[in-house]
């Protein structure tokens, strides 16, 4: 009986030991995924301390789903020929991911974006205009082309049909700053945007004395951008986030994860086709309507972009510089002429 007893009392120890040991490494668990989650947001937080890198992404049926997209500090997303959308990603080096891709061929506007940050251009070839633009910029510090010597920064993937196959890598990346000796850094003259934490919610931020109850920024669960492929965002308040559909179903990574973001602009700018090809004008200065998407709420404003060498600043109406959440910034392009609803 002695021994019965002796038994019983390590099972219950043993038992007991257990429960501490799983309670422990579940808060643990808790805990990291909370801290991978704030290194997450401020890896993507689109303040630059290293030479950025911008690349043109590939958005067509055959490109999907894209990779390393999600690791993007700031996405344009731009209707090219056949109002398709192509994406213009702004990456930090620390943020590079091991695979990145489809690239694709350079537009002059693509490259004008890119100026703003002074930033290392991938691309695979581009329109004439394009590779003109990109030759005569005083901004791109240099451009890694597939289609010329710069092939071996690149690989393309025998499982995807070309265009759609040709991809690059954080490492390969590296690799041409390393040896063309670039200088680590953005222009010396960049301006960052400003940031604010996700605790700072923007209908709070007004006092009944300063705006009238008709001008605050209303609520919005869902925005439609109707390209021709409509991209949907919805927001999910839980997780503050936007989460990306298009053609009806939600856009995912090649690892099959949801692609979100913490803020969504509409700048609204002049598109203009110019030949057969349907190419197209787009104007990245001067300055023109904007929508900014932030914590479920939309704030009506504007964008100002001086001249070539400025930076593009958004404003709210009353003439506020607008303060992004920390986090990615997606900024979708769009003429006059496409519907937006939300």
């Amino acid at each position: 009986m002695h021994l019965i007893r002796q038994k019983k009392t390590i099972l219950i120890i043993a038992g007991l030991f257990l429960i501490i040991l799983f309670i422990f490494v579940s808060r643990s668990g808790k805990d990291t995924s909370m801290v991978q989650k704030q290194q997450d947001t401020e890896a993507y937080t689109p303040q630059f301390l290293k030479l950025p890198i911008s690349m043109v992404l590939d958005n067509f049926k055959d490109a999907r789903p894209l990779s390393g997209i999600e690791n993007a500090s700031i996405i344009y997303e731009v209707p090219v020929e056949g109002d398709i959308t192509r994406f213009l990603g702004i990456y930090n080096q620390e943020s590079l991911p091991d695979k990145i891709g489809p690239i694709r061929s350079a537009r002059p506007y693509f490259v004008e974006w890119a100026e703003e940050y002074g930033a290392l251009f991938v691309h695979v070839g581009g329109s004439p205009k394009g590779l003109d633009t990109l030759r005569q910029s005083q901004y791109i510090p240099y451009s890694i082309n597939e289609m010329s010597s710069h092939r071996i920064y690149f690989w393309r993937d025998g499982q995807r049909s070309m265009p759609h196959n040709t991809y690059t890598s954080a490492q390969l990346i590296v690799n041409v700053i390393e040896q063309k000796t670039l200088i680590s850094e953005p222009r010396s003259d960049f301006k960052s945007w400003s940031f604010k934490s996700e605790s700072r919610h923007p209908t709070l931020e007004y006092t009944s004395d300063e705006i009238e109850p008709s001008q605050l920024p209303r609520l919005s669960q869902i925005l439609k951008i109707d390209y021709r492929e409509p991209v949907i965002w919805q927001y999910r308040e839980v997780e503050n986030v936007y989460v990306r559909h298009q053609n009806g179903e939600v856009f995912v990574g090649e690892n099959n994860s949801e692609v979100h973001a913490k803020n969504i602009v509409i700048q609204i700018t002049d598109i203009v086709p110019i030949d057969s090809l349907d190419r197209r004008t787009i104007r990245t200065t001067g300055a023109g309507n904007a929508l900014i998407f932030q914590q479920g709420i939309v704030i009506r404003g504007t964008w100002i972009r001086q001249d070539q060498s400025a930076r593009t600043i958004f404003y709210d109406e009353n003439g506020k510089e607008i303060e992004f959440v920390l986090g990615n910034i997606w900024i979708n392009i769009v003429s006059p002429d496409h519907r937006i609803l939300y």
